[in-house]
């Protein structure tokens, strides 16, 4: 009983933490994360997940760009027992011709 009761006060320890970390995260200024002309994305190289998974997670970011809805298509999908579709469009954050 005294191990469950030590793990379940980490567990708690842990959440408020995380709930920290993000309430801050998201007070911040976002941050443009758009490419520039012919560069890759910053999780394009990212070597570690994790890292890169606590770093940006719930940080505010603008990405400027263009949808493009004539390519756009759909997923049929099942969730909780309904059906229904996951539409995916295109977006865009440079032109080549």
């Amino acid at each position: 009983m005294q191990q469950l009761a030590e793990y379940q006060n980490r567990q708690k320890e842990d959440k408020l933490n995380e709930a920290v970390r993000r309430s801050k995260n998201l007070k911040e200024t976002p941050v443009d994360i758009t490419p520039q002309n012919k560069t890759k994305f910053l999780w394009s190289d990212a070597k570690n997940l994790d890292q890169f998974e606590s770093e940006w997670s719930f940080k505010p970011v603008t990405l400027k760009g263009i949808f493009d809805h004539q390519k756009e298509f759909q997923i049929e999908k099942q969730y909780r027992g309904e059906r229904g579709v996951q539409i995916i469009t295109p977006f865009y954050t440079h032109l080549d011709a």
